[in-house]
């Protein structure tokens, strides 16, 4: 399909240098961004846990993944332990409703720029400039600011996806007390990640969250880069085209592509947006 496609009738494009830009968006409220050890454990009606169905479902995949870690059949209780529980919930969340997986997805995005830039010839400092020009993604999590009050795991889990992927941006809609009459004032916030920050001291919920993460020993920290305050509390009706729009103020492209919550991206599909843009 995809090699029959390279002969569609595509308008000519320009070199990296030149070709249009885009910002990437997807909303986000509450929905699971990586799978935890509870959910994979849970069992539904029939008395099945979540990961037994999806091992069941992707056999070979499975066996492929404890090769990999170097997991013999006769410990797979291994998958829980501190080398290979963070391991074990990305590739469970690769293969459900996750915003893990959507984000995976669509940053496949930069490393197609990347690879096209590579293509032309490009010195790595020129695709360094590059990449982040011609794409970048914004997912607006507009509770995360509550979540990381609260000390949730799904801030962690957000973080370590900024982590991940370096130019990755959140957006997020945050609440601060002004005093006790005059009420609330709401920001739009963007974060980021900031390999940099100094080391601070953890609370007992924050190792406790990190073990139950896996993420015990890496530096997942998120940091404001720019806080825009707002007339009011921007969700007043329908929450998820509202909670899209607050972030439109973060798009730095001509051009932008509303992507909703659990879909996937596909590098070959990436390769082709040059193309695609040069439509409009």
């Amino acid at each position: 399909f995809f090699i029959n496609s390279l002969f569609m009738d595509m308008p000519a494009t320009t070199t990296m240098r030149y070709c249009k830009e885009y910002t990437c968006m997807t909303p986000f409220y509450s929905e699971d961004v990586l799978l935890t050890k509870d959910d994979l454990m849970s069992k539904n009606s029939d008395g099945i846990t979540t990961l037994l169905y999806l091992q069941t479902l992707y056999r070979q995949d499975w066996s492929n993944f404890v090769e990999r870690r170097g997991i013999q059949a006769e410990d797979d209780q291994l998958i829980w332990t501190q080398q290979h529980l963070l391991q074990t919930r990305m590739w469970a969340s690769y293969r459900a409703q996750t915003l893990f997986r959507t984000g995976e997805g669509m940053m496949y995005s930069e490393a197609a720029v990347r690879l096209m830039c590579e293509l032309e010839q490009m010195t790595p400092q020129d695709t360094n400039t590059l990449a982040p020009l011609k794409f970048n993604y914004v997912v607006a999590c507009q509770v995360y600011g509550a979540q990381r009050q609260n000390m949730d795991h799904k801030a962690d889990d957000i973080e370590f996806l900024l982590a991940r992927h370096p130019n990755l941006r959140v957006a997020y809609i945050d609440m601060v007390r002004v005093g006790r009459s005059e009420g609330s004032a709401f920001y739009s916030v963007l974060i980021k990640n900031d390999p940099n920050a100094p080391e601070v001291i953890l609370s007992a919920v924050q190792i406790a969250n990190a073990k139950k993460g896996g993420y015990v020993g890496m530096k997942l920290n998120a940091k404001e880069v720019y806080r825009v305050k707002l007339p009011g509390n921007a969700i007043l009706g329908e929450g998820k085209p509202e909670n899209q729009n607050h972030a439109i103020i973060f798009s730095r492209s001509r051009y932008i592509q509303a992507m909703d919550m659990n879909q996937d991206g596909y590098f070959e599909e990436a390769l082709k947006m040059r193309n695609l843009l040069e439509e409009f």
